[in-house]
């Protein structure tokens, strides 16, 4: 506690936190990047098809090293002047892309391009308007070398199945038949192949309820019959991503009953006659849509989603090989801003990378590094001042996750002089690292070689068994004791966080008042009062519990602690994980 008789002073003037556990990150578009479709072009280029601002219709190159460090653009051409959303975009050759969008007035749209292996030019090649009324919610797959299906919601958000043919140049495209196989609602597709002429479709049907439909497809896209239909979920099944875990077993991430998140298993059998539900797991239970799922290894899964505050996500997942267990290992905020429109591929054996939509809508480019075991590099998730008295500012860092960790060094600056080691894993036990584990860790340290009225910046830096250095991006810059009391209100993020059942805040008020300290869930609803009264000038800790005002527990999700002194009002967003 800061005491009057020590009249310390505490200036928190910057405070930054990037999440540790992105690789890199290039903000390619500042006037939006929505509808993203990104796929590989070579071993280092990808093109991504997007819609700006005015809906208008982008297909980008970037370079980007196979270790995710590095990002590049290349070129971008803008195909479609009036419009360009829903994008599904495939590659038919070694140069040519093929592109299914939905474009003026709704209507449907198949494009092809070639894209050089350097990603250095982009050509249109020629196009089809295959439906001249609505084509929209577009999912595309190859069915043989010059044959093509496309899921789609059509006239009246109908669900409907389209073969095409296209030459390996991309110079003719062919519409070959077409199947309305739901005259209710087939929105939110997500099409996989299942065997050499079967395939298995994630749709939103009547009331967005969720189902599972299978067809066969003829080689030659000649013949389109639908086999089976499950309806697996009554209450929504929208924001579909359907992938193959095994011969005969799927996953499915999608949006459920009250906009929860869910990933489901499923059994199909190779001629699609039987659909079975195994299993399921609710991974969000506030928000999430804009679900993209990748496959790490035979039984290792990561999802890129927007949760609650449309903020991004990533999470992994174990899934075994018969569907019957779903597992989550480690979830991820690698945005605070926004996260919606998610495309996410592999690059590498442990990299990904994301096209999303991010702050101000904002079109953004970013890899992850993701390990075989799921666990995620999220080395620092949290750096931040716990307190400062005359003996010093205690500084805390919280890890998600530590791979191959030796320990950490904490460095510090003042204006005038550079960085210097002020701590060490060498010679101070509470800085070595904790191996390789998906716990949480905490670490604190004390400086006590400060002085009144310097201004100091922190920064923390990790080192491995074989003697590598990382420097975080997270930085404390202006913290300083002087000898007046602070001037404004400060709530620190609670500790630990995520937290399960306790957790702690420290708070800083300038003089006494009238405080009010409470808990809301992500509905704006009041779960629990933890203080109400006059408390005197000072630094103050109050701890919750993890229960509401009948002494019960809450469930795991997402709440926010509120400060409110007069005209201000402080909050913090925390997890609470069961």
């Amino acid at each position: 506690m800061i005491m009057k008789s020590q009249k310390i002073k505490l200036f928190l003037i910057i405070l930054k936190f990037i999440n540790a556990q992105q690789v890199s990150v290039l903000e390619h578009e500042t006037e939006m990047g929505r509808h993203n479709s990104i796929v590989q072009v070579d071993s280092d280029t990808y093109a991504l098809a997007y819609s700006d601002e005015n809906e208008k219709g982008w297909i980008a190159t970037f370079t980007i090293s196979s270790d995710g460090n590095t990002i590049t653009e290349v070129a971008s051409l803008k195909h479609d002047n009036n419009q360009g959303i829903y994008n599904s975009l495939v590659q038919v050759d070694s140069d040519t892309y093929l592109l299914a969008y939905t474009g003026n007035n709704d209507d449907g749209f198949i494009v092809t391009f070639t894209i050089s292996s350097d990603g250095t030019t982009i050509s249109e090649v020629t196009q089809l308007e295959h439906q001249t009324s609505d084509a929209k919610y577009n999912s595309l797959v190859q069915v043989d070398s010059d044959t093509y299906a496309l899921a789609y919601a059509g006239p009246n958000d109908d669900g409907f199945i389209t073969t095409f043919t296209v030459s390996s140049n991309g110079s003719s495209i062919s519409e070959v038949t077409t199947l309305e196989h739901d005259t209710n609602q087939g929105t939110y597709n997500s099409l996989v192949q299942v065997d050499s002429d079967t395939y298995a479709l994630a749709y939103a049907g009547d009331g967005d309820d969720g189902y599972i439909s299978t067809f066969t497809i003829s080689s030659n896209g000649s013949s389109i019959t639908e086999v089976d239909e499950l309806e697996h979920m009554i209450a929504n099944g929208m924001d579909n991503s359907l992938i193959q875990v095994d011969s005969d077993t799927y996953a499915l991430a999608y949006r459920g009953k009250m906009g929860d998140g869910f990933i489901t298993t499923f059994t199909i059998s190779s001629s699609g006659s039987s659909i079975t539900e195994v299993a399921s797991y609710e991974y969000d239970i506030s928000d999430a849509s804009y679900n993209s799922l990748a496959k790490v290894d035979s039984d290792t899964y990561v999802l890129a989603y927007s949760g609650p505050d449309e903020d991004g996500y990533i999470s992994s997942f174990t899934i075994s090989s018969n569907g019957g267990s779903i597992t989550e290992i480690q979830e991820i905020e690698h945005d605070t801003d926004k996260g919606r429109h998610n495309s996410l591929i592999q690059i590498d054996s442990d990299t990904y990378v994301l096209a999303y939509e991010g702050l101000n809508s904002d079109g953004f480019i970013k890899t992850f590094s993701v390990s075989t075991d799921g666990a995620l590099p999220v080395e620092i998730t949290s750096f931040e001042i716990v307190s400062a008295t005359s003996n010093g500012i205690i500084l805390q860092w919280v890890t998600e996750s530590e791979i191959n960790n030796l320990g950490f060094i904490l460095e510090r600056k003042t204006a005038n002089a550079g960085w210097i080691e002020i701590a060490s894993y060498i010679n101070n036990t509470n800085l070595q690292g904790q191996g390789s584990t998906s716990n949480h860790n905490t670490y604190i340290h004390t400086d006590e070689s400060i002085v009144w009225n310097e201004l100091y910046d922190y920064r923390i830096a990790d080192v491995d068994y074989d003697g590598n250095i990382k420097y975080y991006e997270q930085e404390l810059t202006g913290l300083s004791i002087s000898s007046d009391f602070p001037n404004s209100y400060l709530l620190n993020q609670n500790f630990p966080n995520p937290f399960n059942p306790i957790t702690e805040f420290l708070y800083y008020i300038p003089m006494e008042n009238q405080l009010t300290i409470s808990i809301y869930d992500i509905r704006g609803r009041i779960v629990r009062n933890l203080f109400n009264d006059k408390q005197i000038s000072g630094s103050h800790r109050i701890s919750w519990d993890g229960k509401n005002e009948n002494g019960n527990y809450v469930p795991t999700g997402f709440y926010f602690c509120t400060l409110e002194a007069g005209d201000v009002i402080m909050t913090r967003k925390m997890a609470l994980l069961k």
